[in-house]
């Protein structure tokens, strides 16, 4: 049967954990662990939120330059369209 003091070792008790090294981390020192685990999370959850946001605003952009572009053809084939059309009416009404 184990001694008493055995079960209030550190060693023994498992809220110490075994860092690389051999060191010992302190339930502190966990504790300090376990928040800057906690700010990063959230941190990145914030950065993961604006990164949705700016990818539906760069979407919307695509969207928008897609009409724009649609639009430049279309006035680009009128120009063509238009040109051709006093060409083709210089040609007909020369003497």
């Amino acid at each position: 049967m184990p001694e008493p003091r055995a079960s209030l070792d550190p060693q023994a008790s498992g809220n110490d954990k075994q860092q690389p090294g051999g060191k010992r981390q302190l339930p502190g020192e966990l504790a300090e662990a376990h928040e800057e685990i906690l700010r990063l999370r959230d941190l990145l959850i914030g950065k993961d939120a604006e990164l949705g946001r700016v990818k539906g605003q760069v979407a919307e952009l695509e969207e928008r330059l897609g009409r724009y572009t649609w639009l430049a053809d279309r006035l680009r084939v009128r120009r063509f369209v238009s040109a051709a059309g006093r060409k083709i009416n210089r040609l007909r009404n020369r003497p």
